[in-house]
C-alpha cells in the first residue's frame, strides 16, 4: 500500500519536518494495547517519518483486528466485509498509548469523539 503523503527532502527546500505538525489515529481494529505499537509503526512508514507529533485514539469504539496483510486500510470492516464490535478495556489502549510517548515515535497523544462520560472513565 503506497500513502499519498510523502514529505520534501530539506533538500527540496519546501519545508523541513520541524515545519509540520503532523497528527494520526489509532484506527478502531487496533485497540487492544499489543497492536497500539503495531498500528503506530505502521503509520510511520506509511509517512515516511520517525514520529508524528500526536497520535489520538479515533473512536471509543472497537472493532475485530484485521492483520495488514488481510486487509490495509481495515476500514469499518474486517476481512469478510463485516462490521464487528468487540469488547476492549479502553484504559488498557490509553496505557499502550501513553507507553508510545517515551518511544519518541510521538510526542503527544489523545482521543477524539470521546464524550465527557468516556473521558471521565478513561482518566
Amino acid at each position: 500500500h503506497s500513502h499519498p503523503f510523502k514529505l520534501s527532502s530539506p533538500a527540496d527546500g519546501l519545508c523541513t519536518r520541524s515545519d509540520l505538525f503532523i497528527t494520526s489515529k489509532l484506527w478502531n481494529t487496533y485497540h487492544a494495547p499489543e497492536h497500539v505499537p503495531l498500528a503506530l509503526d505502521r503509520t510511520l512508514s506509511d509517512l515516511s517519518l520517525d514520529y508524528v507529533d500526536e497520535y489520538l485514539i479515533h473512536f471509543p469504539i472497537s472493532m475485530e483486528f484485521v492483520p495488514f496483510e488481510s486487509k490495509y486500510p481495515p476500514e469499518w470492516t474486517n476481512a469478510s466485509g463485516k462490521m464487528v464490535v468487540v469488547a476492549n478495556d479502553m484504559g488498557k489502549t490509553w496505557e499502550a498509548m501513553e507507553a508510545l510517548v517515551g518511544t519518541g515515535k510521538t510526542r503527544t497523544i489523545g482521543i477524539c469523539n470521546f464524550s465527557t462520560q468516556l473521558i471521565r472513565q478513561l482518566l
